[in-house]
């Protein structure tokens, strides 16, 4: 056997250029491997929304256990009141982040409709264009190409 030919235990074979420059023989499959790339664009984004939001969640139910736990144990008022104020700290980013989420379909945020309105969390779908979480794009594309709705409010 060559030093530059490596045979795959099915005697299969493929061609690759090893380091010293050689090309050796494998076994290849019935076709090329292709990296797991989804045919929606929009499956991407809805993991990183759902990323985003365990991530808030975890962190925020670390910071109250240790937050309960340290009330429980320390025994200075001023410690205490510090570590509420270190786990309030340490989930603000987290939850900065989930607030800044983009949508995919109109780029605006997510959770937050303007500054005078409070941010909602707990939507289903986009405050802006109503395109709900998990939906592929060939979902979203009638929607955004019919009439918008009206809404009277008295």
């Amino acid at each position: 056997m060559r030093r530059d030919t490596v045979r795959a235990p099915m005697s299969d074979t493929i061609t690759f250029k090893s380091l010293s420059g050689s090309t050796a023989q494998m076994k290849d499959g019935p076709g090329p491997v292709t990296l797991g790339t989804s045919a929606d664009p929009y499956a991407y984004r809805w993991r990183e929304l759902r990323r985003r939001q365990m991530r808030m969640l975890r962190m925020a139910a670390a910071c109250f256990v240790a937050g309960a736990i340290g009330v429980y144990w320390l025994p200075s008022l001023i410690t205490k009141f510090g570590l509420i104020m270190l786990a309030v700290a340490a989930t603000t980013p987290f939850v900065f982040a989930l607030r800044s989420y983009p949508c995919p379909r109109c780029k605006k945020s997510f959770f937050e409709r303007s500054q005078e309105e409070r941010l909602d969390f707990f939507a289903k779908q986009c405050v802006h264009c109503g395109i709900a979480i998990g939906a592929s794009k060939a979902e979203a594309e009638p929607a955004a190409l019919s009439e918008p709705t009206i809404r009277i409010i008295f």
